[in-house]
């Protein structure tokens, strides 16, 4: 017991930041789980209402792919949220509205994780209207 005590008084950090080790790493539901590496890079800025929404940029990796060079690493934006609709998103993707759907699966801790291809652009409403509340009929859609 005193080697250990001593090793771990000895230890000391890295001087290599590891940043990622401060972001989530999710606990799949055995029936939900996202076939591929995803890695989450940093959390997205964008508030609402005074609240940081749960929303990161992460690059994803397929476990498997058709390409003869081998899976490529393609940035994505997931979501962490207590419930999403799926289809509704879908819908919108196939019109062109939202950017394709990976995953959409509820993970340990009742939260629902969505990841999406990451489209870098704005936030109309942050662009324009950074000081107001999101309008009610926004909120209760």
């Amino acid at each position: 017991m005193l080697e250990f005590q001593e090793y771990y008084q000895a230890l000391r950090p890295s001087d290599v930041p590891l940043f990622n080790r401060l972001l989530l790493h999710p606990t799949y539901r055995p029936k939900a789980i996202l076939l591929g590496s995803l890695h989450l890079i940093r959390r997205l800025e964008e508030r609402f209402r005074g609240s940081a929404q749960g929303l990161f940029l992460a690059t994803y990796t397929p476990s498997a792919t058709p390409d003869e060079n081998g899976p490529k690493e393609t940035p994505m934006l997931v979501k962490f949220c207590s419930s999403y609709s799926a289809e509704a998103h879908e819908l919108l993707a196939r019109v062109g509205y939202a950017p394709k759907l990976h995953f959409c699966g509820d993970l340990v801790g009742s939260v629902t994780m969505v990841v999406m291809d990451y489209i870098k652009c704005e936030i109309a409403h942050c662009k324009f209207r950074a000081n107001e509340p999101l309008p009610e009929q926004v909120i209760q859609a």
